[in-house]
């Protein structure tokens, strides 16, 4: 069972719905549709690709980020908000080539910049940079990363890397489908006629070895190709040097299908595991995100608090 967002209308149609968000209805379905057994965690009647993934790195990780009530709040990192805001200018670029509005590489540009700059401001989302470094050595980076991020918008709509991805059908579209009764939540950043496309923000080339490295066992990009019938592909926007935008590649591509190794049966698998895990209460140290133990944020927690 699929669901999309023009399937949806059909269901509002119904009179079931009220005056419901589309994100309300979808979640109303997931948990309608949810005949797996299992009880699923925080109330959200679904799993995202993106919280499997976190298990996948570490489930103790997951249990503080996503279940501790004492800890569970939204942060974010420079280099996730950097993310964000690369995403925040595919997003509007997009959605004008739909639209047949004229592209504006300087308008582009100031929607991302307003957009890291509103973060950076946000008080009621705590920065993990601001508590660890010092004053200058953040604003070090904060200026590093904004430039890096004018650098790949610019050199984005410069190179007409829009041109490149084929005919655009849907861009920031929510979609709900059901595997094995297990209700999946996800948004794709852009669908092509021919592929399901997920933008990754880089500063370095070691984010496409790591993607490359990542690849195989990707579920965020295995969900995407069961709901489209489509593969799926990370495109990686890395800042070229600004004296050489012309002689290095803005975008490196790369599609699971072309790293293909886990089957059906595999993430299916993986997904039940950490299903039963978390209604056991086990949430196993594992340390492999991003800087290990050592640069997790919960670290202390994990060391003193934890005991499930």
């Amino acid at each position: 069972m699929i669901i999309k967002r023009n399937d949806l209308n059909k269901y509002k149609a119904s009179g079931r719905e009220g005056h419901k968000s589309s994100k309300e209805s979808l979640l109303e379905c997931a948990q309608m549709h949810n005949t797996s057994g299992y009880e699923f965690v925080g109330g959200e009647g679904y799993l995202s690709p993106s919280s499997i993934k976190t298990w996948m790195k570490c489930p103790r990780f997951f249990y503080y980020d996503k279940l501790d009530p004492d800890l569970k709040v939204r942060r974010v990192n420079l280099k996730m908000h950097y993310g964000s805001s690369g995403h925040k200018a595919m997003e509007i670029l997009y959605k004008k080539i739909l639209k047949n509005e004229a592209i504006i590489k300087e308008e582009i540009v100031s929607y991302a910049t307003d957009y890291y700059q509103r973060g950076l401001e946000d008080p009621e989302v705590p920065m993990d940079e601001k508590e660890n470094l010092q004053a200058s050595e953040f604003d070090e980076v904060v200026g590093t990363t904004k430039d890096n991020l004018v650098v790949c918008v610019e050199a984005y709509v410069d190179n007409k890397e829009h041109e490149k991805v084929g005919q655009i059908l849907n861009v920031e579209q929510d979609f709900l489908m059901t595997l094995d009764g297990i209700p999946f939540y996800g948004i794709v950043d852009l669908e092509t006629s021919s592929k399901i496309v997920d933008f990754k923000f880089a500063q370095g080339s070691a984010g496409v070895q790591m993607r490359k490295s990542d690849i195989p066992g990707d579920i965020q990009l295995w969900t995407y190709e069961k709901n489209y019938s489509k593969p799926g592909a990370f495109n990686i926007i890395i800042p070229p040097p600004k004296t050489k935008r012309s002689e290095r590649h803005l975008v490196t591509e790369i599609c699971r299908t072309d790293y293909l190794t886990w089957a059906d049966d595999d993430f299916m698998e993986v997904t039940h595991d950490m299903l039963r895990e978390i209604q056991a209460g086990r949430f196993t140290k594992r340390g492999a995100i991003t800087g290990g133990c050592q640069g997790c944020r919960y670290k202390e927690a994990c060391n003193v608090k934890h005991s499930v």
